[in-house]
């Protein structure tokens, strides 16, 4: 059987050696589990706070508002190039044509632009969940390695 507490020395006192007892596999998963933290950083965190149904609509409120900056910047930029190549005037009936096509195209980006923001945030926040999950099993096995040596 290998060897699980091996002594570990860390200090002499006259001619008594102070020795203590270190548990191998508590001390990798330990390891493993600081490794995990520093490489994910606070991606697995925020599913703690969050249920799916207000993390992924906390965010596509989000998109939304940026759906709509982004529509009424291709506006002005289309409004500029209409200008730029048409400087004497545009007629009533162009601003017309104009005017709905830049609605129709405003509602179609921001209908596909925010159910592509929401399908993304959504899989996001599976993959923190997973991370999160991941992490509450490995200090499970370290609770049970402490309940074990009690």
């Amino acid at each position: 059987m290998k060897n699980q507490y091996p002594i570990t020395c860390y200090r002499e006192v006259g001619y008594v050696i102070i020795c203590s007892m270190i548990d191998v596999e508590r001390t990798r998963q330990m390891t493993k589990m600081a490794i995990f933290e520093k490489n994910e950083r606070d991606d697995y965190k925020t599913v703690a706070r969050h249920d799916k149904k207000s993390y992924v609509g906390m965010f596509s409120v989000v998109g939304t508002i940026l759906s709509v900056i982004l529509g009424l910047l291709y506006i002005v930029v289309a409004l500029c190039v209409v200008f730029v190549l048409n400087p004497e005037g545009i007629s009533t009936f162009s601003w017309i044509i104009f005017s709905v096509v830049a609605a129709v195209g405003f509602v179609f980006h921001i209908y596909f632009y925010s159910r592509y923001a929401k399908r993304r945030v959504g899989q996001l926040y599976d993959e923190s969940k997973k991370k999160n999950d991941y992490l509450e099993e490995q200090y499970r096995v370290l609770d049970k390695m402490y309940e074990e040596e009690s």
